[in-house]
């Protein structure tokens, strides 16, 4: 996770939307770009109920989630299925 943090500060230097405390420009970004953003459970499903355009994956126990668009090349590497 310290790599992660790392690299997500390192973006936000050049794209300051990278860390935008708001969630309709993360779920803008997923739509109109190939971005990825990591998020409780509870708010990447109601993104989710809003937005057919996009996936959820939970991706540990404490009920985490990746926000990612349908068709996303990412899509195969976070699936479990």
């Amino acid at each position: 996770m310290k790599k992660l943090w790392a690299r997500l500060v390192e973006l936000n230097k050049t794209d300051p939307e990278v860390l935008s405390p708001s969630l309709n420009v993360l779920l803008d970004k997923v739509r109109s770009e190939p971005f990825v953003f990591l998020t409780n459970s509870l708010t990447a499903q109601v993104a989710m109920s809003e937005d057919s355009s996009m996936r959820r994956f939970l991706i540990s126990p404490t009920y985490s989630g990746l926000a990612l668009q349908k068709g996303s090349p990412y899509t195969e590497r976070m699936s479990w299925r």
